[in-house]
């Protein structure tokens, strides 16, 4: 549970600096696997039908690894891909994502990561992949966890579902058991309106 003396701003945050801006080409080259994988090529030209000319254009080629796009561009095309569909699906495509990232792009981390550590390396992980917003370890104990993301500008499904299903597969993968995260949506004024926090349970 969230308590009084855990609602501070980190130092040195502002509102410009809450904004996700970019992020890595394989953060949303997901969504292509994905497409491909259910509807093939032409479900994926469909999809690209639905977006923007900009949007488009980012999307039509192929994404480097350490590729920076725009977050709107990735926003807009997780909405049309997302559109219709039940929110367990964006729980399932962050379960998804995890196991890719952690077994396939950084699966040397396996050999190091427990939970505990993984989660203190949180901030880190995230600032490798996102520009703008940032990731507060607020608390770090045996078997439990508060996360704060302190976030704007990206859809309210990938914090609500996405990011859950990312934390219990990537905990899961390091060895936790019975994984259990709560999301807290933001409460508050000014910059607390955009802290997404994440109470995280497992077995030690």
């Amino acid at each position: 549970m969230i308590t009084q003396d855990q609602k501070v701003i980190p130092v040195g945050l502002t509102r410009e600096s809450v904004v996700i801006t970019e992020l890595r080409g394989p953060m949303t080259g997901q969504i292509r696997k994905a497409v491909l994988r259910e509807e093939g090529e032409s479900g994926w030209k469909a999809l690209l039908a639905k977006v923007s000319e900009p949007c488009r254009r980012t999307f039509s080629k192929p994404l480097g690894m350490y590729e920076w796009i725009p977050a709107e561009h990735s926003k807009e095309l997780s909405l049309a891909y997302l559109a219709g569909r039940d929110p367990s699906y964006t729980y399932r495509r962050g379960i998804e994502a995890a196991t890719e990232q952690i077994t396939v792009v950084n699966q040397w981390m396996l050999k190091l990561m427990s939970p505990s550590l993984l989660l203190q390396n949180m901030p880190r992980f995230f600032d490798f992949y996102y520009r703008g917003g940032r990731v507060v370890v607020d608390h770090l104990g045996p078997g439990t966890a508060l996360l704060s993301l302190w976030a704007d500008a990206f859809y309210q499904e990938w914090y609500e579902h996405g990011l859950r299903g990312w934390f219990e597969a990537a905990l899961g993968l390091t060895g936790a058991k019975h994984v259990t995260v709560k999301y807290h949506s933001p409460d508050g004024e000014g910059l607390l309106a955009f802290r997404h926090v994440y109470e995280v349970h497992w077995d030690p």
